[in-house]
Order: C-alpha cells, then structure tokens, then sequence
C-alpha cells in the first residue's frame, strides 16, 4: 500500500496467556500489520513470563524482553528500563512513531529524553469495565452518573489517565471502545479512531490440529453441538451455558465450552450441570489447539457467547463467525459493528439466558434462517474485517497523526 513508511516503537507487556506461543498477544498481531505494510517496528516490553530477558525475532519484528521488569506489569521499573531502551535505540536509528496500551509507554512520556518529540498512538482493546455496567443496565440519571463515575475513575486510576489524556490517537479495535472512552475523559479532547483487527480467514480450511478425545467422540457420532469458545469464568458465562442447556427444548443438543477453567470453577460448573440434569450434555475438553477449532466449529449448529465480561472485540466470535456460525450472545458494547440482531446472529439483553435459549431453539427448529444467518456471518467477517481493510485503516491513521503532530 502506498504511504510513507515509519520507524515505530511499540511499548507492551508480556503477559501469562502468551505462555508456549499458544496464543498471539495483541500487539503481535498489530506489529505484523505494521510490517506487512512495510513499516520498520520495534517492540520493547516487560520481561517473559518463561523468564526470557532478550532480544527475540517474533516473524521478523524484534522484541526486547526487560531484565529487571515482571510480566504483565508495566511499572516504575518497566518505564525507568524500556526509557533507556529506547533512548539508546532512537540514538542509533530514530524512531518516527511511539506506540503502546495503556500505561506501557510512560516511560517515554516522562523519563525519556526524547519525551514529548514524537506523536503517541494508544492501541487498545479491553472495554473499561466500570462504563459497561451503564451501557447494558441503563438508569435513571445514567448520563450524570457515568460523568461523575469518569471523573472519579481518572482521578483514582492517574497513571492511566495521563497516558490517556496525553496520547495524540487512541485506536480502538471496536467502535462502542472508540467511543466509550471520548466518555470515559469527557472533559478532555480526547482523539479516537476504530480500526479493526484484520482477520485472515485462511484458517478456517485448517484441518490438521488434534481433538481432544471428547470431541473426537462427538464429531463421530453426529449429535448436534453448539459451542463456546473462551476462558471458563461466571463473568463469560459459564453458569449462563448451563441454564441455556436446561432452558432449550433440544433436549439432545449437546454444549461444548472449549477453554481453560480453575479446578474450582470446573468443580462447581459440573456440578451446576449436574443439579439442572444436563450433566451429561456439557462437555468440557480444556483448551484446544487453534489448528483444530476449524475442525470443531465447521460442525457446530451456533456459537453461544452469554458474557458480561467488558469485552472489546471478541476473537473468539470473529472465528465462529468466519467458519459460519451464527452468534447467539447477550447485547454488549462489544458486539457494535460485529453482530447485528437478526443478521449475524441474535442479541438479548445481558443475563436473559431463557431469551438466548429460545433463539437457540429458533434457529435449531429453522435451517434455512441458520443458514442464512451463518453466511451472513461468514460474510461479515470476510468483507468487514479483511486485512486489507485494517491495513488501509492503519496507513491513514499513521499519515494522519505525523501530519498533524509536525504542523
């Protein structure tokens, strides 16, 4: 793509979840985006949570990893060592952009010695969880409430309010994020723009990862499924799965929940299913291998997503979504510009698992709506979501700010 290509340095932190490669943290997949348009990155984050110190060549994008940091915590010690990291490598080869998430790239902002030359992009992805709550239960008063909510949550959350405040973009990767957080610094002239995740498609023709045992069952013997696919908590609606299960008229229909759980969680989850008598239709395999998820989701009927958890984008759906799944989720923020009712899937209000069970029944009782709905949803993700999409998203956002940082 045409444009002028840039020197970016990106500020992240390394994080649990990221163990084994098993999956890409966020700011891999925007530094690859970054790349493929031909832009020179550079990642400085916290230290690996497998104790890595170094510098690593992660498809052709290097990352420093700091001694002296702790994984997943952007600190006074992170900022103090990625503002020497960086102030040594803009020496050698100067940087055109900063980038980062959150309070990771305060410490060029304050310690730099360069701070304050270079524009800011903030790159962020997770709903604030205290603007959900009037975003899916509205109240009386709600507008006066959230503003004297923001303003509380600057002032008690000040490290993040100034990287905030002070950035001269903050890309979101859902529009409600976009616009949830011009509310969440309402007096500030806070810029956002949404640019979405591209989603490579290509995945869904992979067909080589293994399945658990389970599921191998499962796929041989033709009962029909649905599936979720997601860390196995009560804020993601694990509990809400198994009230669906007993509320469907399906009587046969089984609930796969692909995703890593606490030996609590799990134990008090089969036992839920257990008092409900849909024990043996809830099947819970662990995580499974991303090369295998084409495998599993190509067979599905739906994807059942009833969570409260303050999403942004969810990866997860977008998957369902691109092997054809219709969605059936409770109506967050997150689902603005993924899903709409009666499209890509139905919505219901937040906790309304009954209302989710009935629209499961609807398309279980009704092919032909399941699979227009599903198309509708292969659709979206193929159109909306393309990597040429976001890459043409990215190229404006990145001329746009250079312009007006160097006006």
């Amino acid at each position: 793509m045409a444009g002028t290509t840039r020197n970016i340095c990106i500020f992240a932190k390394a994080m649990n979840a990221h163990r084994g490669g098993k999956f890409r943290w966020p700011f891999s997949i925007v530094a690859q985006e970054l790349a493929t348009l031909g832009h020179e990155v550079t990642v400085i984050t916290t230290a690996h949570p497998d104790g890595k110190t170094e510098r690593e060549d992660e498809a052709g994008v290097p990352v420093h990893y700091l001694a002296g940091t702790k994984p997943e915590k952007p600190d006074a010690a992170f900022w103090r060592r990625s503002a020497e990291l960086f102030d040594r490598l803009h020496r050698e080869r100067p940087f055109d952009i900063v980038m980062g998430r959150g309070t990771s790239p305060l410490g060029y902002s304050r310690l730099s010695s360069f701070a304050r030359t270079l524009p800011v992009i903030l790159h962020e992805g997770t709903y604030p969880d205290w603007l959900q709550g009037y975003e899916i239960r509205p109240r009386i008063g709600g507008t006066i409430r959230r503003k004297l909510h923001a303003r509380l949550h600057a002032a008690t959350h000040r490290d993040l309010s100034e990287s905030m405040i002070g950035a001269s973009l903050i890309v979101c990767n859902s529009p409600a994020l976009a616009r949830g957080l011009r509310q969440a610094y309402w007096w500030e002239k806070v810029e956002t723009a949404y640019i979405p995740y591209g989603f490579d498609t290509s995945f869904t023709q992979q067909q080589a990862g293994e399945v658990p045992p389970a599921l191998e069952a499962l796929l041989r013997n033709g009962q029909r499924y649905v599936v979720y696919l997601g860390r196995i908590t009560k804020a993601k609606g694990a509990f809400d799965l198994v009230a669906i299960a007993a509320a469907s008229r399906n009587r046969d229909l089984a609930i796969v929940a692909m995703g890593g759980a606490s030996d609590e969680t799990l134990s008090k989850l089969k036992a839920a299913a257990q008092a409900k008598g849909v024990g043996d239709r809830l099947i819970l395999p662990g995580p499974v291998a991303h090369s295998a998820l084409p495998k599993v989701l190509g067979k599905a009927e739906a994807f059942l997503f009833p969570s409260v958890h303050p999403e942004s984008l969810p990866k997860a759906a977008m998957e369902a979504m691109a092997c054809g799944l219709p969605v059936l989720a409770y109506r967050l923020p997150a689902f603005e510009g993924l899903v709409d009712d009666g499209v890509e899937g139905f919505l219901v209000p937040a906790g309304h698992s009954g209302e989710l069970a009935a629209a499961l029944d609807r398309l279980l009782d009704d092919p032909t709506l399941a699979r227009q709905i599903g198309k509708a949803a292969a659709r979206c993700i193929e159109t909306d979501f393309s990597p040429a999409t976001a890459a043409h998203l990215w190229q404006e956002a990145l001329d746009k700010v250079t312009a007006e940082f160097s006006a």
